[in-house]
């Protein structure tokens, strides 16, 4: 549960700011706690750097609790070993702290007896958890089941979680959400799936118990319901995942958990004083020296002709882009690597038949729609090179300008 920041820490949290939906915070556990994408973790209380077997590969995990682990279903030296981790959304949610967020992480409890907290909202540590895995009624439909506030399943779905498995686990906020049916967004997952949908979570609402401050704490709960077990992988993006985005992650791997790229940059639509917004532009991502696209997204440009988009792609690609009469343009051997990668385009305008060559076959297309607006039986918006809703001469000097240009296979 969050605790009630002061004036000026408030102040410079909300001074934080982000790319929208992207991977904010990834660590791997790789020997440290630095971040692959963030600030380090700090670690309190007991852990150990191991290696563990997951799908037939050897990971590097950290383990918490016992100096040697015994197996038995309570801390000895670990009740209180947790992880401080660092927050950089942000206020989003028309509050003033981080209101909409994703959690995902591959673990492993041998046991889980009792209740067992997966986070912590309060960055003291001085309430309750906000996220556990429930384990405490024998026989109860609820057992082993992800949530908060007595809800750990919905019914007739059998997904649990399972000890001694290693299983990544998803938990999806969206405070804004309103409470008390399937529309609050409160989700677990396992494996890529739905598990469970907390209805109505105790504190709900913007701002409230289920916010971050620029800090929350993993594993952590002030009564002590925490438990040993091991973390292979912890990502926070900055918004609430979609299922189909959970669904594409599936369930644990050596590797840990996939970082999407952001590729962005700058469309020039030459020649047009238009609306951009209203020009969807098709990226293509290919392999080198191809022309079939491995992955082909539309987007949509804001009013500075900018984009942006996430892949699951990584390594050197070609890139495209071509919008309705404008030429393809092709950038060559474009590493993509994350957190992200800019990729920048100037289109050439004047293809108004859509073959990718500025021709008489597009002076003929220019001539026929000549002197139309929109509404007209002749009008061909294509032939609008200039984007003023009529179709005159300055058109026509914009083909002439262009005659005879080739675009990029």
């Amino acid at each position: 549960m969050k605790s009630v920041a002061t004036a000026l820490s408030l102040l410079l949290f909300v001074a934080v700011s982000v790319n929208a939906q992207s991977v904010v915070g990834h660590w791997d556990f790789n020997g440290n706690l630095n971040g692959t994408i963030g600030a380090p973790l700090v670690g309190v209380g007991n852990f150990f750097f191991e290696t563990a077997v997951i799908g037939g590969q050897v990971a590097q995990v950290v383990r918490l609790g016992d100096d040697e682990w015994d197996g038995d279903d309570t801390w000895t030296t670990g009740h209180n070993t947790y992880f401080i981790v660092p927050n950089p959304i942000g206020a989003n949610g028309g509050g003033s702290y981080t209101n909409r967020y994703t959690i995902i992480m591959d673990v492993m409890f041998p046991v889980t007896p009792g209740y067992v907290s997966l986070y912590q909202t309060n960055p003291n540590n001085t309430n309750d958890g906000d996220w556990f895995i429930f384990h405490d009624v024998p026989g109860d439909e609820r057992t082993n089941g992800l949530g908060i506030s007595g809800n750990y399943s919905d019914p007739g779905n059998p997904l649990r979680f399972q000890d001694g498995v290693w299983q990544r686990i998803a938990l999806v906020i969206d405070t804004t959400t309103p409470s008390g049916g399937d529309s609050c967004v409160y989700r677990c997952y396992i494996n890529g799936q739905l598990q469970n949908i907390v209805q109505s979570p105790s504190g709900w609402g913007v701002d409230g118990r289920f916010s971050l401050e620029s800090t929350f704490l993993l594993f952590a709960d002030n009564d002590g319901e925490t438990q040993e077990g091991f973390i292979n992988c912890l990502q926070l993006r900055d918004y609430p995942m979609s299922d189909a985005e959970i669904a594409a992650l599936g369930g644990p791997s050596a590797a840990g958990i996939p970082i999407p790229v952001e590729v962005s940059g700058t469309v020039n639509l030459g020649d047009y004083g238009g609306d951009v917004t209203t020009v969807p532009v098709t990226i293509e991502i290919r392999n080198p020296g191809e022309t079939t696209p491995v992955e082909t997204r539309v987007v949509n440009l804001n009013s500075s002709g900018q984009y942006a988009f996430t892949t699951g792609l990584k390594g050197t690609y070609d890139v495209a882009a071509k919008a309705s009469h404008w030429l393809r343009s092709v950038k060559g051997s474009v590493s993509i690597a994350p957190p992200s990668t800019a990729v920048n385009f100037d289109l050439i305008n004047g293809d108004i038949d859509g073959d990718n060559e500025v021709t008489l076959f597009d002076f003929g297309g220019l001539v026929a729609a000549f002197g139309s607006v929109p509404g007209d039986s002749n009008w061909n918006p294509d032939a609008d090179l200039d984007g003023d809703e009529e179709v005159t001469l300055f058109d026509f000097g914009v083909l002439v300008r262009n005659f005879g240009a080739i675009g990029d296979e």
